[in-house]
């Protein structure tokens, strides 16, 4: 009888909701598990919580999920939970892993995490992934190893919101990066990647490629480098670059002085793609910097609504043909023959370029310059919409493009200020605001003030740009102030 009513009931379970079987184990010093490895077998569904600490410890993830029931292993609390690697033996071979965290299965997700000091002189990673698909890092953090994240024979890999930095070995100099990806597909999107100290800030060798606003800077041997592999002779072996800031600095003179991204091969293999860069902001550190380069018979380029600043070398080796239109670039550059309707400058409009803010100004040159329809063809030969529906925020952040209808060139489409408030000094007297579409409002009447007073603007200001007259009765003459403000949006 009882294993009648046993039977019974894992058959109800069975019927019922699948979540119900899923599993939180939680980890830190305080929890029944101290560390991860001592966490049981996984299931799919399944939750895996870390406390803030530092854990001395590798790890080989092995137990699939699936795409209802993804396994997540993720840092709970006020800060990242570390994973040191220091002492730990991470050479690949079995049964230890070639990173901190090294994921060999489906459906798995990484996040609120932080990875270190994965050596083995040639490429302990922070996280590695090989074979599993539809695996997701996110809101992680990775520097000081050999590499930062590998990954080989997946698909659908996506890392987002991330900091990626200051990975590579002296060991394997020039051949050690920040990304070192292969595989079938991934998708990079609002990341800082940055400080690659040996080699390339993102290199990869994958079918399939997607950068999506991020900020990309300061590598020694190359900012964005797509190259071939197996999976790369495929046709449709396309990379799409949309909305990213990418910085170069002044590199040692030991290094690619020159290279920036690099599209097409550096092992003499096959590339049949096209990398389509559309409304990327790209800074040169010098003027050594060659923007574009697609060096395989078969690797094309099309760069529309892009900033090429600091450099006048816009196209290194042409490869199979680099073509664009709507671009700025500075007025010294010699524009391709292959390029039309370049906006040329001495200065493109950048807020500070000093302190890297490259938001435009209401004076820039990139205002309303970019072409409204853009697309692109993934890596399955489907064309989607290429304009920019996001911006990059410091830090891993993202929000969403103004659209007017006149599209700007570059990462960010310009803002007029939006303001809260605005300040009166002495005696001024505020009157009234005027909206781009005529329509007058009376805000306040603020006559005879003394000192500094802020005057809260009205919450029924209209989401269009708008104009407030303010008169300073100071002195003999009256002088007429006007602020343009902008409802938050």
């Amino acid at each position: 009888m009882r294993t009648v009513l046993r039977l019974a009931l894992l058959a109800a379970l069975a019927g019922g909701s699948a979540c119900s079987l899923a599993a939180t184990y939680r980890v830190g010093p305080t929890r029944t598990y101290h560390t991860v490895g001592s966490v049981p077998s996984l299931n799919p569904g399944d939750v895996v919580e870390i406390d803030p600490a530092t854990y001395n410890e590798v790890k080989r993830w092995t137990r699939p999920g699936t795409a209802a029931q993804p396994i997540i292993v993720r840092g709970v609390g006020a800060a990242r939970p570390l994973f040191d690697a220091t002492g730990q033996t991470v050479d690949g071979a079995l049964p230890h892993p070639r990173a901190v965290f090294q994921v060999e299965a489906d459906f798995v997700t990484l996040e609120n995490l932080e990875f270190q000091n994965a050596r083995n002189g040639d490429n302990g990673a922070g996280i590695r992934v090989t074979s599993g698909n539809n695996v997701t890092v996110r809101n992680c953090r990775i520097a000081m190893c050999d590499m930062g994240i590998m990954c080989d024979s997946n698909s659908n890999l996506v890392i987002e919101a991330s900091e990626v930095c200051s990975n590579g070995t002296s060991l394997y100099d020039g051949y050690s990066h920040n990304f070192y990806l292969g595989g079938n597909s991934a998708t990079i999107r609002f990341c800082y990647i940055h400080d690659s100290l040996y080699g390339q800030n993102f290199k990869t060798r994958a079918h399939y490629t997607e950068l999506l606003y991020n900020y990309i800077a300061d590598s020694q041997d190359g900012e964005v480098g797509l190259v071939d592999a197996a999976e790369t002779a495929a046709a449709n072996s396309h990379a799409v670059m949309i909305g990213n800031i990418v910085f170069s600095k002044p590199r040692l003179s030991s290094y690619n002085s020159g290279r920036f991204i690099q599209f097409g091969q550096d092992g003499g293999g096959q590339h049949n793609g096209t990398l389509y860069a559309f409304n990327n902001t790209f800074v040169a550190g010098d003027g050594r910097i060659q923007f574009l380069s697609a060096n395989a018979t078969g690797a094309t380029m099309e760069a529309h609504n892009n900033v090429f600043c600091g450099s006048d070398k816009i196209v290194g080796t042409p490869g199979g043909g680099i073509s664009g239109s709507n671009d700025w670039m500075q007025s010294t550059a010699t524009v391709p023959a292959t390029f039309y309707a370049s906006t040329t400058g001495i200065d493109p409009g950048f807020v500070n370029r000093a302190v890297r803010d490259v938001h435009l100004t209401a004076a820039s040159s990139c205002r309303n310059r970019g072409l409204n329809a853009l697309q692109y063809l993934n890596g399955t030969g489907v064309a989607l919409p290429g304009l920019p529906t996001l911006e990059y925020v410091s830090p891993l952040q993202s929000r969403p493009r103004r659209s007017d209808g006149q599209t700007d060139l570059g990462a960010y489409e310009y803002r007029v200020p939006a303001f809260s408030s605005i300040r009166l000094i002495g005696n001024d007297c505020l009157l009234d605001f005027t909206t781009a579409a005529g329509i007058q409002y009376d805000l306040q009447s603020t006559s005879n003030l003394t000192g500094n007073f802020w005057c809260p603007v009205s919450t029924n200001i209209p989401g269009t740009d708008s104009v407030v007259r303010v008169i300073d009765t100071n002195g003999a003459a009256q002088l007429m102030r006007f602020y343009r403000v902008q409802a938050s949006r």
